[in-house]
Protein backbone atom coordinates (compact mmCIF):
# COMPACT_ATOMS: atom_id res chain seq x y z
CA UNK A 1 0.00 0.00 0.00
CA UNK A 2 1.31 3.43 -0.91
CA UNK A 3 1.95 5.85 1.98
CA UNK A 4 -0.65 8.60 2.43
CA UNK A 5 -0.04 11.81 0.50
CA UNK A 6 0.65 14.30 3.26
CA UNK A 7 -0.15 17.74 1.86
CA UNK A 8 1.42 20.83 3.44
CA UNK A 9 -1.98 21.55 4.98
CA UNK A 10 -1.74 18.31 6.96
CA UNK A 11 1.96 18.61 7.70
CA UNK A 12 1.71 22.08 9.23
CA UNK A 13 -1.66 21.83 10.97
CA UNK A 14 -0.18 20.18 14.06
CA UNK A 15 2.63 22.73 14.19
CA UNK A 16 0.16 25.61 13.94
CA UNK A 17 -2.05 24.06 16.62
CA UNK A 18 0.96 23.79 18.93
CA UNK A 19 2.10 27.34 18.15
CA UNK A 20 -1.32 28.73 19.12
CA UNK A 21 -1.65 26.66 22.26
CA UNK A 22 -0.74 27.58 25.83
CA UNK A 23 1.66 24.66 26.14
CA UNK A 24 5.37 25.09 26.97
CA UNK A 25 6.13 24.05 23.36
CA UNK A 26 4.25 27.01 21.90
CA UNK A 27 7.31 29.26 21.54
CA UNK A 28 9.36 26.55 19.84
CA UNK A 29 6.52 25.82 17.43
CA UNK A 30 6.21 29.51 16.54
CA UNK A 31 9.95 29.71 15.91
CA UNK A 32 9.75 26.63 13.66
CA UNK A 33 6.93 28.21 11.62
CA UNK A 34 8.83 31.46 11.20
CA UNK A 35 11.92 29.60 9.95
CA UNK A 36 9.99 27.83 7.17
CA UNK A 37 10.76 28.63 3.55
CA UNK A 38 8.46 31.30 2.08
CA UNK A 39 6.14 28.93 0.19
CA UNK A 40 5.80 26.71 3.23
CA UNK A 41 5.26 29.73 5.45
CA UNK A 42 2.40 30.81 3.17
CA UNK A 43 0.67 27.46 3.75
CA UNK A 44 1.19 27.84 7.49
CA UNK A 45 -0.09 31.42 7.54
CA UNK A 46 -3.26 30.37 5.71
CA UNK A 47 -3.83 27.77 8.43
CA UNK A 48 -3.12 30.31 11.17
CA UNK A 49 -5.68 32.71 9.69
CA UNK A 50 -8.21 29.92 9.20
CA UNK A 51 -8.21 29.43 12.97
CA UNK A 52 -9.94 32.82 13.30
CA UNK A 53 -13.09 31.47 11.65
CA UNK A 54 -16.08 31.43 14.06
CA UNK A 55 -16.24 27.64 13.84
CA UNK A 56 -12.67 27.40 15.10
CA UNK A 57 -12.82 29.65 18.17
CA UNK A 58 -15.28 30.70 20.82
CA UNK A 59 -15.74 34.28 19.56
CA UNK A 60 -15.27 37.56 21.39
CA UNK A 61 -14.88 35.84 24.75
CA UNK A 62 -11.55 34.36 23.60
CA UNK A 63 -9.74 37.59 22.80
CA UNK A 64 -6.32 36.41 24.10
CA UNK A 65 -6.43 33.50 21.63
CA UNK A 66 -7.51 35.84 18.81
CA UNK A 67 -4.68 38.24 19.58
CA UNK A 68 -2.23 35.35 19.66
CA UNK A 69 -3.31 34.51 16.11
CA UNK A 70 -2.80 38.12 15.02
CA UNK A 71 0.64 38.30 16.61
CA UNK A 72 1.78 35.05 14.99
CA UNK A 73 0.38 36.16 11.62
CA UNK A 74 2.30 39.41 11.99
CA UNK A 75 5.55 37.59 12.76
CA UNK A 76 5.14 35.48 9.63
CA UNK A 77 4.36 38.61 7.61
CA UNK A 78 7.40 40.48 8.91
CA UNK A 79 9.69 37.54 8.17
CA UNK A 80 8.36 36.54 4.74
CA UNK A 81 6.39 39.59 3.47
CA UNK A 82 3.24 37.51 3.01
CA UNK A 83 -0.47 37.81 3.81
CA UNK A 84 -3.15 35.13 4.06
CA UNK A 85 -4.17 34.02 0.56
CA UNK A 86 -7.81 34.77 1.35
CA UNK A 87 -7.01 38.50 1.63
CA UNK A 88 -6.25 38.91 -2.07
CA UNK A 89 -8.84 39.97 -4.63
CA UNK A 90 -8.44 40.68 -8.34
CA UNK A 91 -10.15 42.73 -11.03
CA UNK A 92 -10.04 46.00 -9.10
CA UNK A 93 -10.17 48.81 -11.66
CA UNK A 94 -9.57 52.48 -10.88
CA UNK A 95 -12.20 54.98 -12.08
CA UNK A 96 -9.49 57.64 -12.26
CA UNK A 97 -5.76 57.81 -11.70
CA UNK A 98 -6.27 60.98 -9.66
CA UNK A 99 -6.86 60.45 -5.93
CA UNK A 100 -10.18 61.56 -4.47
CA UNK A 101 -8.75 61.86 -0.98
CA UNK A 102 -5.39 62.31 0.66
CA UNK A 103 -4.16 61.82 4.19
CA UNK A 104 -0.80 62.17 5.87
CA UNK A 105 0.28 58.69 4.81
CA UNK A 106 -1.99 57.55 1.98
CA UNK A 107 -3.98 58.42 -1.13
CA UNK A 108 -7.52 57.13 -1.68
CA UNK A 109 -8.82 56.38 -5.18
CA UNK A 110 -12.26 55.54 -6.50
CA UNK A 111 -12.64 52.23 -8.31
CA UNK A 112 -14.81 49.21 -8.98
CA UNK A 113 -14.65 45.59 -7.93
CA UNK A 114 -17.08 43.09 -9.47
CA UNK A 115 -19.14 46.01 -10.72
CA UNK A 116 -19.44 47.62 -7.28
CA UNK A 117 -17.84 50.95 -6.35
CA UNK A 118 -14.97 50.68 -3.91
CA UNK A 119 -12.34 52.84 -2.25
CA UNK A 120 -8.73 51.90 -3.02
CA UNK A 121 -6.22 53.03 -0.41
CA UNK A 122 -2.58 53.27 -1.51
CA UNK A 123 -0.23 53.85 1.39
CA UNK A 124 2.91 55.92 0.95
CA UNK A 125 6.12 54.60 2.49
CA UNK A 126 6.55 55.73 6.11
CA UNK A 127 9.62 57.76 7.01
CA UNK A 128 12.99 56.07 6.58
CA UNK A 129 13.78 55.98 10.30
CA UNK A 130 10.78 53.70 10.88
CA UNK A 131 12.37 51.07 8.64
CA UNK A 132 9.09 50.15 6.92
CA UNK A 133 8.08 50.02 3.27
CA UNK A 134 4.64 50.94 1.93
CA UNK A 135 3.90 47.22 1.61
CA UNK A 136 4.90 46.68 5.26
CA UNK A 137 2.49 49.38 6.42
CA UNK A 138 -0.29 48.05 4.16
CA UNK A 139 0.14 44.49 5.45
CA UNK A 140 0.13 45.68 9.03
CA UNK A 141 -3.13 47.57 8.57
CA UNK A 142 -4.74 44.69 6.66
CA UNK A 143 -3.97 42.15 9.37
CA UNK A 144 -5.53 44.27 12.09
CA UNK A 145 -8.53 45.31 10.00
CA UNK A 146 -9.55 42.22 8.02
CA UNK A 147 -11.59 40.28 10.58
CA UNK A 148 -13.19 43.31 12.27
CA UNK A 149 -16.95 43.13 11.63
CA UNK A 150 -19.38 45.63 13.16
CA UNK A 151 -22.21 47.84 11.82
CA UNK A 152 -20.25 50.97 12.74
CA UNK A 153 -16.84 49.96 11.42
CA UNK A 154 -15.90 50.14 7.74
CA UNK A 155 -15.18 46.61 6.49
CA UNK A 156 -12.06 45.65 4.57
CA UNK A 157 -13.01 43.75 1.41
CA UNK A 158 -9.44 42.68 0.76
CA UNK A 159 -6.09 43.69 -0.69
CA UNK A 160 -5.07 43.86 -4.34
CA UNK A 161 -2.10 44.38 -6.63
CA UNK A 162 -4.24 44.82 -9.76
CA UNK A 163 -5.28 48.46 -9.37
CA UNK A 164 -1.93 49.97 -10.42
CA UNK A 165 0.45 48.91 -13.18
CA UNK A 166 3.25 49.09 -10.61
CA UNK A 167 1.64 46.24 -8.68
CA UNK A 168 1.41 48.38 -5.54
CA UNK A 169 -0.35 46.61 -2.68
CA UNK A 170 -3.60 48.44 -1.87
CA UNK A 171 -6.46 48.14 0.62
CA UNK A 172 -9.97 47.84 -0.82
CA UNK A 173 -13.10 48.84 1.12
CA UNK A 174 -16.70 49.79 0.25
CA UNK A 175 -17.13 53.22 -1.33
CA UNK A 176 -18.78 55.71 1.02
CA UNK A 177 -20.33 58.37 -1.28
CA UNK A 178 -21.17 60.74 1.58
CA UNK A 179 -17.53 60.95 2.62
CA UNK A 180 -16.27 61.71 6.11
CA UNK A 181 -18.42 63.23 8.80
CA UNK A 182 -16.15 66.26 9.28
CA UNK A 183 -16.86 67.38 5.74
CA UNK A 184 -20.57 66.76 6.29
CA UNK A 185 -20.63 68.89 9.43
CA UNK A 186 -18.53 71.63 7.85
CA UNK A 187 -20.83 71.83 4.83
CA UNK A 188 -23.62 73.14 7.07
CA UNK A 189 -21.84 76.46 7.41
CA UNK A 190 -19.56 78.15 9.90
CA UNK A 191 -21.85 77.90 12.89
CA UNK A 192 -19.75 78.15 16.09
CA UNK A 193 -21.81 75.36 17.66
CA UNK A 194 -24.82 73.20 17.04
CA UNK A 195 -27.87 75.07 18.29
CA UNK A 196 -30.96 73.37 16.84
CA UNK A 197 -32.50 70.50 18.74
CA UNK A 198 -32.92 68.32 15.62
CA UNK A 199 -29.28 68.61 14.59
CA UNK A 200 -28.24 68.04 18.18
CA UNK A 201 -30.25 64.82 18.31
CA UNK A 202 -28.65 63.61 15.08
CA UNK A 203 -25.19 64.31 16.46
CA UNK A 204 -26.05 62.53 19.71
CA UNK A 205 -27.06 59.46 17.70
CA UNK A 206 -23.91 59.64 15.56
CA UNK A 207 -21.70 59.87 18.62
CA UNK A 208 -23.52 56.93 20.17
CA UNK A 209 -22.84 54.87 17.05
CA UNK A 210 -19.17 55.82 17.10
CA UNK A 211 -18.99 54.84 20.78
CA UNK A 212 -20.49 51.46 19.89
CA UNK A 213 -17.90 50.92 17.17
CA UNK A 214 -15.07 51.95 19.47
CA UNK A 215 -16.37 49.72 22.26
CA UNK A 216 -16.36 46.79 19.86
CA UNK A 217 -12.80 47.52 18.74
CA UNK A 218 -11.67 47.59 22.37
CA UNK A 219 -13.57 44.36 23.08
CA UNK A 220 -11.43 42.78 20.35
CA UNK A 221 -8.25 44.03 22.01
CA UNK A 222 -7.61 46.65 19.32
CA UNK A 223 -6.69 50.31 19.93
CA UNK A 224 -7.75 52.62 17.08
CA UNK A 225 -5.02 55.19 17.71
CA UNK A 226 -6.23 57.95 15.34
CA UNK A 227 -9.86 58.80 16.08
CA UNK A 228 -11.10 62.11 14.64
CA UNK A 229 -13.80 63.35 12.27
CA UNK A 230 -11.93 62.70 9.03
CA UNK A 231 -11.60 59.02 9.99
CA UNK A 232 -15.33 58.54 10.53
CA UNK A 233 -17.35 57.93 7.37
CA UNK A 234 -21.08 58.23 6.68
CA UNK A 235 -22.58 55.26 4.82
CA UNK A 236 -25.60 55.20 2.49
CA UNK A 237 -27.89 54.54 5.46
CA UNK A 238 -26.56 57.58 7.35
CA UNK A 239 -24.67 55.38 9.81
CA UNK A 240 -21.27 56.13 11.27
CA UNK A 241 -18.38 53.93 10.15
CA UNK A 242 -14.97 54.06 11.86
CA UNK A 243 -12.17 53.85 9.31
CA UNK A 244 -8.40 54.17 8.84
CA UNK A 245 -6.58 51.59 10.94
CA UNK A 246 -3.09 52.66 9.93
CA UNK A 247 -2.19 53.61 13.50
CA UNK A 248 -4.16 50.85 15.19
CA UNK A 249 -2.50 48.21 17.34
CA UNK A 250 -3.15 45.22 19.56
CA UNK A 251 -3.38 46.56 23.10
CA UNK A 252 -1.27 43.87 24.79
CA UNK A 253 1.16 43.09 21.96
CA UNK A 254 4.88 43.90 22.23
CA UNK A 255 5.60 47.25 20.61
CA UNK A 256 7.93 45.74 18.02
CA UNK A 257 5.01 43.78 16.62
CA UNK A 258 2.15 46.24 16.67
CA UNK A 259 3.47 49.57 17.83
CA UNK A 260 2.07 52.86 16.60
CA UNK A 261 3.78 53.99 13.42
CA UNK A 262 3.28 57.69 13.96
CA UNK A 263 2.90 58.40 17.66
CA UNK A 264 -0.82 58.64 18.26
CA UNK A 265 -2.58 60.47 15.45
CA UNK A 266 -3.78 64.02 14.82
CA UNK A 267 -2.47 66.35 17.49
CA UNK A 268 -5.72 68.16 18.43
CA UNK A 269 -7.33 64.82 19.28
CA UNK A 270 -4.24 63.30 20.87
CA UNK A 271 -4.23 62.45 24.59
CA UNK A 272 -1.85 64.57 26.72
CA UNK A 273 0.29 61.57 27.69
CA UNK A 274 1.00 60.92 24.00
CA UNK A 275 2.12 64.50 23.46
CA UNK A 276 4.29 64.68 26.60
CA UNK A 277 4.99 61.13 27.80
CA UNK A 278 7.75 62.24 30.18
CA UNK A 279 5.37 64.63 31.93
CA UNK A 280 2.97 61.74 32.55
CA UNK A 281 5.65 59.21 33.53
CA UNK A 282 5.06 57.23 30.32
CA UNK A 283 7.80 55.33 28.53
CA UNK A 284 6.59 56.22 25.03
CA UNK A 285 3.84 57.48 22.76
CA UNK A 286 2.05 54.18 22.34
CA UNK A 287 -1.76 54.67 22.07
CA UNK A 288 -3.97 52.87 24.59
CA UNK A 289 -7.65 52.28 25.26
CA UNK A 290 -7.52 55.34 27.53
CA UNK A 291 -6.02 57.56 24.83
CA UNK A 292 -8.77 56.39 22.45
CA UNK A 293 -11.35 57.52 25.01
CA UNK A 294 -9.66 60.95 25.20
CA UNK A 295 -9.78 61.18 21.40
CA UNK A 296 -13.48 60.29 21.50
CA UNK A 297 -14.02 63.19 23.91
CA UNK A 298 -12.26 65.53 21.48
CA UNK A 299 -14.38 64.08 18.68
CA UNK A 300 -17.52 65.04 20.64
CA UNK A 301 -16.24 68.62 20.82
CA UNK A 302 -15.45 68.56 17.10
CA UNK A 303 -18.98 67.42 16.28
CA UNK A 304 -20.66 70.08 18.40
CA UNK A 305 -18.38 72.74 16.91
CA UNK A 306 -19.64 71.86 13.44
CA UNK A 307 -16.53 69.97 12.33
CA UNK A 308 -13.91 72.34 13.71
CA UNK A 309 -10.88 70.86 15.50
CA UNK A 310 -10.81 71.19 19.30
CA UNK A 311 -8.84 74.23 20.51
CA UNK A 312 -8.63 75.58 16.96
CA UNK A 313 -9.91 79.02 17.95
CA UNK A 314 -7.50 79.32 20.87
CA UNK A 315 -4.25 77.47 20.10
CA UNK A 316 -2.31 76.29 17.11
CA UNK A 317 -1.26 72.67 16.73
CA UNK A 318 2.28 73.77 17.66
CA UNK A 319 1.04 75.33 20.91
CA UNK A 320 -0.86 72.19 21.78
Amino acid sequence: MDPPDLTPNVLYRGLVRSALSSSPDSGAAQDALIQLAKDEAQEALDLVWESLKPSNHSGSSDIPARNQVLQLATKLNLKHKILPSSFFIGDVVLSSTEPVGEGAFAHVYRGTYNGVEVAVKKIRAPSAEQGLTADDATCREALLWKDIEHPHILPLIGVTRTAFSSGALCLVSPWMPQGNVRATLSSHGDQPAVTTESVGEIIDEWLYQIAQGLEYLHSQGVVHGDLHGANVLLDDRDRMRLSDFGLSLIANAPSYEHGSLHGGGAVCWRAPELIDPDGFQQSGRRPTFASDVWSFGMLCIEFYLGGKPPYSESWSAYQI
